[in-house]
């Protein structure tokens, strides 16, 4: 199955702004807290880790960022593969951009990602593929990144990643099961090192971590480190 994406047959662009495409939609853990803490700086590292890390990495990826929402992002592309590496590259140096800090204050990231139609409405963004990625992103482990049947299927062995099925889970306002799978550190239940997901890690289990802090292998490409203040 081709990894390249094209428009969805009898639906043009110019009709109804519907196209078939590669979503990444990526959350921040904790945000709240964080912002409860220090709003200012919160807001101000979260500005240099858009400018040092993500957008680059979007662009590098040909990617195109689409909304924003403080601390979510929604990130479409042409091409499955480049979401992968993209979703990879920030979730492995996301880690390394903000290590300084307390374990409690570090910025980390869940994210779903989903091939479906995505329907332009303005600045909104709309349809299944919206959708699917953002509750894929609701269920994750901090630090991993959950995929739909489709876009495991289209990765297939060509980035050589542990993906873990779990096999169809039931998402919130969506109408049927998804099948998912989870790429991320290890996850036991218990402890987390590495980049592997345990077997022996139910979906109840799995969507309980989302409140933990969990690191994640080296980065990608070097980064600039910011260093903490206050930490």
């Amino acid at each position: 199955m081709p990894s390249s994406i094209a428009s969805s047959p009898g639906t043009p662009d110019a009709i109804d702004g519907r196209r078939l495409t590669a979503v990444v939609y990526a959350d921040m853990a904790g945000y709240s807290m964080l912002i409860g803490e220090d709003d200012a700086g919160t807001v101000q590292r979260m500005a240099e880790l858009r400018a040092d890390l993500i957008d680059p990495a979007i662009a590098r990826h040909g990617g195109k960022l689409m909304q924003t929402a403080g601390d979510s992002l929604l990130v479409l592309f042409d091409s499955v593969l480049s979401a992968m590496r993209f979703a990879i590259e920030v979730q492995r140096a996301v880690p390394d951009f903000d290590g300084d800090y307390a374990p409690e204050r570090r910025m980390r990231f869940r994210m779903g990602v989903n091939v479906g139609d995505v329907i332009r409405d303005g600045a909104n963004m709309h349809g299944e593929g919206v959708n699917v990625a953002a509750r894929l992103q609701s269920i994750c482990p901090v630090g991993a990144i959950c995929v739909s049947r489709i876009v495991r299927d289209q990765v297939g062995n060509r980035l050589g990643l542990p993906f873990r099925e779990l096999g169809p889970v039931t998402l919130k306002n969506i109408g049927q099961p998804v099948e998912a799978f989870v790429l991320g550190p290890v996850v036991n239940c218990r402890a987390s090192a590495g980049f592997e997901l345990s077997p022996n890690c139910n979906i109840r289990q799995l969507s309980a971590l989302g409140t933990k802090i969990l690191d994640s292998g080296a980065p990608a490409s070097p980064i600039p480190r910011r260093s903490a203040v206050g930490s």
